[in-house]
């Protein structure tokens, strides 16, 4: 063990609450600041295609840290479970116009393709300038497919007159978080989570877009009724119930924040439309994405989310897990996670940001997550987990 690993696990152990455990069982950097020539790597994304093969993306941001610019997406892969990795290669090209990014990966498995779902916009344009409508071009929406899990790629094909309508401003898909449902009426649809805005009212919402031929053509779903409500990810719940897990950014009229805990809700048709949303008290907010995945885990569907557990700050990205059919119940009964998230591991007490969870097998998942030292994106790192029991 390495002395920063050393120092990281002592700090680690001294913030760690009661139930709450730390550590990884293997981690591995997989994009830092300063490599390929470019300034910083954000928005991470990881997709299981088959046993032991995985993908990662991230955004390759050239010009800064920030949303705007110069911004390609970069990819690598394993082949053994995340023990080792590929060289990072650049997989969609923004050059010196566009903006590309929000990478949004999905394996399709009647296909056996892994889908790229991704935004591209004008380098020069910003959010709010998006926003206001006095940007350059719109935010633009297209899809790539990968018949190699990832090795190769066919050209890309736009989808925005399908997802998007005029009246939508910003359109940001995922990032991350699609999933392809397993079993039940909507068996195969994929439903792939998107933050937009409306000009009036100019406020964010959370939304879903889903396909059920195999990513060739795509409907949209509603928006969630709640104001402000953006950046969001979708798990299964059980066969006939899947939910949505959205980021906060709306205020209430004094400044305020409208909420400091992730917000939920349940669609029973495939991400059409969606129930009441409604606070889940044991996921603190600091108004940054958060991961949330399920899989079968033998007898049991296991949930997982991660985050920087922090109501105001963006630190100590934790790993949460909970059994899908207690979760639900808890929902129904009017309290949404609570004593249904059982188990917690923090990962690193420092700065954190983004992060995606893929389950690897029935014991053991990974998570690719931004952290730091100077800042919370100086370095992406893929982590394995053990599920605990």
């Amino acid at each position: 063990m390495n002395f920063h690993i050393a120092l990281t696990l002592f700090a680690a152990a001294t913030i760690c609450s009661a139930g709450q455990s730390f550590g990884s069982n293997f981690e591995k950097v997989l994009f830092k600041s300063g490599d390929m020539g470019f300034h910083t790597f954000r928005i991470p994304a990881v997709e299981r295609c088959s046993e032991g093969v995985l993908a990662a993306f991230a955004e390759a941001r050239k010009d800064g840290a920030g949303d705007s610019g110069r911004i390609s997406i970069a990819m690598r892969s394993s082949e053994d479970g995340g023990k080792t990795w590929t060289p990072a290669k650049i997989v969609v090209d923004g050059g010196d116009e566009y903006s590309c990014g929000n990478p949004v990966p999905v394996f399709e498995k009647k296909s056996g393709d892994l889908i790229l779902i991704y935004n591209k916009t004008p380098a020069s344009d910003t959010e709010q300038k998006i926003l206001s409508r006095n940007a350059k071009g719109v935010r633009r929406t297209f899809l790539m497919r990968s018949a190699d899990g990832g090795k190769t790629w066919g050209k890309p094909r736009e989808i925005t007159g399908q997802v998007k309508t005029p009246e939508q401003t910003w359109f940001a898909v995922g990032p991350s978080g699609a999933i392809q449902i397993e079993g039940g009426k909507y068996d195969g649809r994929i439903v792939c989570p998107v933050a937009t805005a409306t000009f009036v009212p100019r406020v964010y919402w959370a939304a879903a877009f889903y396909s059920d031929d195999g990513a060739m053509t795509w409907k949209r779903g509603d928006f969630v009724m709640y104001c402000g409500a953006n950046e969001s990810q979708i798990a299964q719940i059980d066969a006939d119930t899947i939910a949505i897990n959205m980021r906060v950014q709306g205020r209430n009229p004094d400044g305020t924040r409208k909420t400091k805990y992730r917000l939920v809700a349940m669609s029973k048709d495939g991400g059409k439309t969606w129930g009441n949303p409604v606070p889940d008290t044991a996921l603190p907010e600091p108004v940054c994405e958060g991961s949330f995945a399920s899989a079968q885990c033998g007898d049991r569907r296991i949930l997982a989310f991660s985050n920087p557990a922090d109501e105001s700050r963006r630190v100590n990205m934790t790993i949460r897990f909970a059994v899908a059919k207690e979760y639900a119940c808890s929902f129904n009964e009017g309290f949404c996670g609570g004593s249904a998230w059982k188990s917690s591991i923090a990962l690193n007490p420092r700065a954190s940001g983004y992060s995606d969870i893929v389950f690897i097998d029935e014991n053991t998942v990974g998570v690719v997550y931004e952290r730091g030292t100077k800042s919370y994106f100086d370095e992406i790192v893929f982590s394995l987990v053990k599920i605990p029991r």
